[in-house]
């Protein structure tokens, strides 16, 4: 089969998607599949553009909307492919002819509708208004947790629900922390809010004798001396400071996107690395829960004081087993991915599926 993988790429995406962007191609390229890698992002974005997926991808570099536009209407002259897997973003009219030309699978993160309304704005409202095109095109979507699957059930296409996956050999189970004093740390990307950085505050000042470390924000105002900021890392330069912690720290306010479960890949990496984790919705991976994630209440974080503090105690100086965590590696989950996409090629009766 041969694949193309387009995604726009911004600043703000974060290198998490970079790897995970990167994983489901060397996956799919080991099961013998052909995959091309075409990225749209601004001018403006080249120089934080991971170098991982410059030397990966083709890249379509756009000063503007108008540009954008342009790039868009004669991008189906680029997409040689048995089948487009598409990374979901704002709708553009040269979508109309790339997807209708080359089966076309959508990648569902997130609830845009409420994620891209957070604030008010001209986008929040351009995608309540088109992004109804990009769905009817669509041969079929995959989304990440089965909330937002059942989000895509009024459009009538094919859905399978994979979860974040991560390769589990290139992460190695790290030494317990051997630091008499609990610590823990957060990796995200600034101007998220669902990240519940807030949150994170509230934890420190109620637990002043614990050392909390957040890696991908500068300094913030208003946090107590027991919480250190370390700014942007590479997965070298953080991976010292993940070992010398106790707890993870996953998404703690996703609510904020009208959401209640997810599959966040910092904690798919956190896991990885043997961590577990404190996190604020049910995770697609674990429906019934996991003795190495404590779900907490983060709209009244004083309800889940006590659990935290049990989690932590319990947790001090452990990691999590490998075999626990086995089916989130990216070998399982792209396995399944394929397959969904060879459905998608060719129903039961040997038809193609084609966007109505």
């Amino acid at each position: 089969m041969k694949i193309a993988y387009l995604v726009y790429w911004t600043s703000a995406t974060g290198r998490g998607v970079a790897k995970k962007i990167l994983g489901q191609i060397g996956a799919w390229e080991e099961h013998g599949h052909s995959v091309e890698l075409i990225v749209l992002a601004k001018e403006n974005d080249r120089q934080s553009a991971p170098p991982e997926l410059l030397n990966k991808g083709t890249f379509f570099w756009t000063k503007g909307v108008v540009d954008r536009l342009a790039t868009w209407w004669r991008l189906d002259r680029f997409v040689q492919a048995d089948l487009l897997y598409f990374r979901y973003d704002l709708y553009m009219p040269g979508m109309e002819k790339v997807f209708r030309k080359v089966p076309t699978v959508v990648e569902i993160n997130t609830n845009d509708v409420r994620e891209f309304c957070l604030k008010p704005s001209l986008r929040c409202w351009y995608n309540r208004l088109f992004r109804y095109r990009i769905m009817k095109l669509a041969a079929g979507f995959v989304a990440v947790t089965g909330e937002l699957g059942e989000m895509l059930s009024p459009f009538g296409k094919p859905v399978a629900v994979i979860a974040n996956g991560i390769d589990l050999r290139q992460f190695p189970i790290l030494p317990p922390n051997e630091s008499p004093v609990p610590s823990l740390v957060f990796l995200g990307t600034p101007h998220q809010p669902w990240h519940g950085l807030d949150v994170i505050r509230r934890l420190a000042d109620i637990f002043p004798s614990w050392q909390f470390h957040i890696v991908g924000y500068d300094r913030q105002p208003g946090f107590p001396v027991n919480v250190s900021f370390h700014g942007y890392l590479s997965e070298e330069q953080y991976r010292p400071i993940l070992a010398q912690m106790d707890v993870a720290l996953g998404t703690l306010a996703l609510e904020r996107k009208e959401m209640c479960e997810g599959a966040p890949l910092k904690v798919r990496e956190y896991l990885a690395y043997g961590l577990p984790a404190i996190i604020g919705h049910k995770d697609t991976d674990f429906p019934e829960g996991a003795d190495f994630l404590l779900r907490i209440q983060s709209v009244d974080i004083s309800q889940s004081i006590p659990q935290i503090k049990a989690f932590v105690e319990r947790w001090k100086g452990k990691r999590v087993p490998r075999e626990l965590v086995a089916h989130l590696d990216w070998r399982v989950k792209e396995g399944k991915r394929l397959e969904f996409f060879t459905k998608i090629l060719t129903n039961e009766k040997g038809e193609s599926y084609a966007p109505k």
